[in-house]
């Protein structure tokens, strides 16, 4: 019983003396996954920036071809438009899609 206590007493007397390492090494630890968790958010913008500028070039560059992009006009938009120009229309035009208001609903 006397060596345990004798051993108890050094392993305590020893935590004492590392106590302060122990704690500097649990600071930049600390500081160290913080500084993890704000770079993985910084590439998390950096790819939906990304992705953002993708978008815009494709639109760019589609528009030159006289296509529209959907991330830029919707669905409801477009049947506004067409709505609007269907004077101008042929009268033996019809579109893939029914374009009265009961439908306007599902776009």
């Amino acid at each position: 019983m006397k060596s345990l206590s004798k051993g108890m007493k050094e392993i305590a007397k020893h935590g004492n003396a590392q106590d302060a390492e122990i704690k500097e090494m649990f600071t930049a630890y600390s500081l160290l996954l913080t500084i993890n968790e704000h770079a993985m958010q910084l590439n998390r913008a950096i790819d939906e920036c990304r992705r953002v500028y993708e978008i815009l070039i494709d639109a760019v560059i589609d528009s030159q071809k006289g296509v529209i992009q959907p991330q830029l006009i919707t669905h409801a938009q477009i049947l506004e438009q067409v709505k609007h120009s269907q004077a101008d229309m042929p009268s033996d035009f019809s579109l893939p899609i029914p374009t009265s208001a009961a439908y306007q609903h599902f776009y």
